[in-house]
């Protein structure tokens, strides 16, 4: 009788494991809604947020440009000069290029951090902590590759005071440092995303999940909410790289003075903390608070209610 009640209890444990491998097998790993939904919220989240991301870099790269540090130092002092100098135009300068590469760098990070998801969690749905991690960096790190080349574009246009075209800068940055100058500051750029998509999807889904377990039920406005916190949380941590990533991007302007000219990441780092001081890695994190925490807000509300839009009428 012993022996019968083993076999049965073996039976069954292999059942639920052939029910849970089947499971894990018949999930669907990509979903076009998250391509969709990431692609609409990039587009409206950096439009709305475009006059924040031009003071953001003038910040960032002021030393770089003649007065810079003084006449971008406040956000509400930088949109005064730019609209005194360069009209309502200027705040949005380098717009397009940003939608260009915002849209699609958005919808392959959702798109990217769904699939690695549904590849590591758990037939139940559940996933750990350090998967969670896994994903949102990956996601980020596929992203940012596809798309930095419009990241390199996007920077040069935002600091240039007269209008240039998004073809014309192409061509000047191709002319003077070739195919490599639109892979200048990958490698920072890498190092700024897997870390920040990392954690800002998991502080996201953390923060959603604990609201849920209590709320149940909470407004549609609150991925906002999640997404503000998971924003603000992580640029703080991680600031300091988007800045010499910028650094990178732009130093063979001023080759004269070789103090800027960086060998690579670390060497960018070192030199720039020991010459202008550890200050100057937070510089412009004012006017950036003011662009992530709304921008991923948005983004994360947008993405949620086109997600939302597009299940609803799949399932019809």
């Amino acid at each position: 009788m012993k022996a019968t009640n083993n076999e049965n209890s073996n039976n069954i444990d292999t059942n639920i494991n052939n029910k849970n491998v089947q499971n894990n097998s018949n999930t669907k790993i990509f979903n076009s809604n998250d391509f969709y939904s990431g692609l609409v919220a990039g587009i409206v989240s950096r439009t709305l947020t475009a006059p924040l991301e031009r003071v953001k870099i003038l910040n960032q790269v002021g030393i770089y440009i003649k007065d810079g540090h003084t006449k971008y130092k406040h956000v509400g002092k930088a949109m005064r000069t730019i609209l005194k100098e360069e009209g309502v135009s200027g705040l949005f300068r380098g717009n397009l290029v940003n939608i260009l590469k915002a849209g699609p760098q958005s919808a392959i990070r959702f798109y990217s951090y769904g699939a690695f998801k549904r590849m590591v969690q758990q037939a139940d749905g559940s996933i750990s902590l350090i998967n969670r991690v896994w994903a949102g960096a990956s996601a980020g790190v596929v992203s940012v590759a596809l798309t930095h080349p419009l990241d390199v574009i996007k920077t040069h246009i935002s600091i240039k005071h007269t209008s240039s075209e998004i073809l014309q800068v192409t061509k000047s940055i191709y002319k003077q440092d070739g195919v490599f100058g639109f892979f200048r500051g990958l490698s920072a750029g890498i190092l700024n995303i897997a870390p920040f998509a990392g954690l800002n999807f998991t502080f996201y889904e953390l923060i959603k999940e604990k609201t849920e377990s209590i709320l149940k039920t909470p407004p549609i406005y609150f991925p906002s909410i999640y997404g503000a916190f998971s924003g603000a949380i992580t640029m703080t941590i991680l600031y300091p790289l988007d800045v010499v990533k910028r650094r990178i991007m732009l130093q063979h302007y001023y080759k004269e003075e070789s103090s800027k000219i960086y060998r690579n990441f670390i060497d960018a780092l070192i030199k720039i903390a020991k010459n202008e001081g550890i200050g100057s890695l937070y510089k412009g994190i004012k006017p950036a608070y003011f662009k992530v925490i709304p921008t991923v807000s948005i983004n994360f509300l947008i993405y949620e209610g086109t997600l939302n839009i597009f299940d609803s009428n799949k399932k019809k």
